[in-house]
C-alpha cells in the first residue's frame, strides 16, 4: 500500500492511503527527508520515500493540470 504526504507539522506527518484513509505518523518513522505529496511505503514499523511512485504520480498530476487549463483556454477562445 502507498501513503501519501499531506501534511508535515512539527514532529507528525499525515498520510493518505489508496483507500483515502488518514494516518499520523512521527518524523522519526520515516527513514529520509520527505516533503508534501512525497509517496512513502511501509517497510516494518518505519517508512521509506517510493521515489519511483512519487515521480509517477506527480507527472499524472501535472498532465491534470495541463489538460484542465487546455480545456480552459479553448473554452475561452470559444465564447469569443
Amino acid at each position: 500500500m502507498h501513503y501519501s504526504v499531506v501534511a508535515i507539522e512539527d514532529e507528525k506527518i499525515t498520510l493518505e492511503d489508496d483507500e483515502q484513509n488518514t494516518h499520523t505518523i512521527l518524523s522519526e518513522q520515516v527513514s529520509n527527508v520527505v516533503k508534501e505529496g512525497d509517496v512513502l511505503v511501509q517497510v516494518g514499523n518505519a517508512f521509506i520515500v517510493d521515489e519511483q511512485e512519487t515521480k509517477k504520480r506527480k507527472e499524472l498530476v501535472h498532465k491534470l493540470l495541463e489538460g484542465l487549463l487546455h480545456a480552459e483556454n479553448e473554452e475561452c477562445i470559444d465564447k469569443k
